[in-house]
């Protein structure tokens, strides 16, 4: 009896740690289907060039999630902003990117 109450603490104490690690990055996940239609492909082009920019494997593994931000001028984009997250929703990079390209705003803890 002793051994199924520990077991019992393992599997709900290991359930919650699962779903803390996978649901917050799919609630900060971008959604393109939701951005405005003149946006949608600048936000795509966006979120392919933050994956590109990350350099190391390590970053694109632990990469599960993007947030993205549009600045528009005259009603046309001209950058985004695109936070990649990993597990349990921490930012792992901050990537800018524009018509020319991206480069990595901020790592880790957004140290500069």
């Amino acid at each position: 009896m002793n051994q199924l109450r520990i077991f019992l603490k393992v599997f709900l104490i290991s359930t919650l740690i699962g779903c803390l690690a996978i649901i917050p990055p799919q609630l900060l996940k971008t959604n393109t289907e939701n951005i405005d239609y003149n946006n949608k492909q600048f936000a795509e082009d966006a979120i392919i060039l933050t994956d590109q920019t990350l350099q190391t494997a390590i970053e694109k593994l632990l990469t599960v999630s993007y947030g993205i931000t549009i600045t528009e001028e005259n009603g046309r984009p001209i950058s985004a902003e695109v936070v990649a997250y990993t597990l349990f929703g921490i930012p792992l990079a901050v990537v800018v990117a524009d018509k020319d390209g991206a480069y990595v705003k901020n790592r880790i803890g957004f140290s500069e």
